[in-house]
């Protein structure tokens, strides 16, 4: 699973700029697949940046691919990565991601031995891990 997450994710320097999107979203679509494409953007962000410089477009890919985060733990890297690397272009969708990440956690909180009970019993428990 992970090197075809790997293979997707070292093919998307040849991607179009407006298809790049598609490429890391495309990965985030789980859990795994989600933390294997953030740690991509972490290590490719200059890249990234140059290929989508002042478009929508990044703000889009740092908003979904950080939005679905559930844990303190992820809230913090997430802050303190943008902290040290700010993208002017991202500013509200981040400011956005670390809203939604910080609900997310008290959702969990809230309600999280309901959502495990259901997801173990619709055997999808292995997904929202």
């Amino acid at each position: 699973e992970w090197a075809l997450l790997d293979s997707v994710l070292s093919f998307s320097s040849e991607v179009r700029a407006q298809d790049l999107p598609y490429t890391l979203l495309g990965c985030s679509g789980r859990r795994q697949g989600r933390m294997r494409a953030w740690a991509y953007f972490k290590e490719n962000r200059e890249e990234i940046t140059k290929r989508l410089p002042g478009l929508f477009l990044l703000g889009s890919i740092v908003g979904r691919l950080t939005d679905s985060f559930y844990s303190m733990e992820i809230y913090d890297e997430v802050k303190q990565y943008f902290e040290q690397h700010p993208i002017e272009t991202a500013k509200r969708a981040i400011e956005q991601s670390l809203e939604s990440i910080l609900l997310n956690c008290e959702r969990v909180k809230r309600h999280g031995d309901e959502l495990k009970a259901y997801f173990i019993a619709q055997s999808i428990w292995r997904i929202w891990q």
